[in-house]
């Protein structure tokens, strides 16, 4: 492939990723990818998210483009995931707060253990 539509190609997929490209702040004689601040609003624009030869950002980009697709082939849903990770560490956290009681009760009698556990639920739990 010749190097012009070898760059015309990665601008292509690079814009229809969301990606620009410019030269590397760090490397010399490599080029870059960069955030375009409209399609991720989180990232600062001057960040290189990679850097290196043409080839090597083309496979970058097209092994990205093939794991969105797979992804959208799963049905995969963003929002989706992020609900069921939070829900995760909630989980999480109840578990440790839980343990961090227990080993703070490992010394009192079995009634003021089962008193201070029933408190416990109800204030995780919400319940009466």
């Amino acid at each position: 492939m010749s190097d012009y539509w070898e760059v015309k190609r990665l601008e292509e997929l690079a814009d229809r990723m969301g990606f620009r490209i410019g030269r590397s702040k760090h490397q010399y004689d490599v080029v870059a990818l960069f955030p375009k601040p409209d399609n991720f609003v989180c990232f600062n624009a001057d960040i290189e998210v990679m850097y290196g030869s043409t080839d090597r950002l083309l496979t970058f980009l097209i092994g990205l483009e093939k794991g969105l697709q797979y992804a959208q082939l799963l049905r995969w849903d963003r929002k989706k995931a992020e609900a069921r990770y939070l829900k995760e560490e909630a989980a999480r956290q109840v578990v440790w707060e839980k343990k961090k009681l227990w080993s703070l009760l490992k010394g009192k009698s079995d009634d003021q253990a089962k008193l201070a556990n029933q408190s416990f639920v109800k204030i995780v739990y919400g319940g009466a």
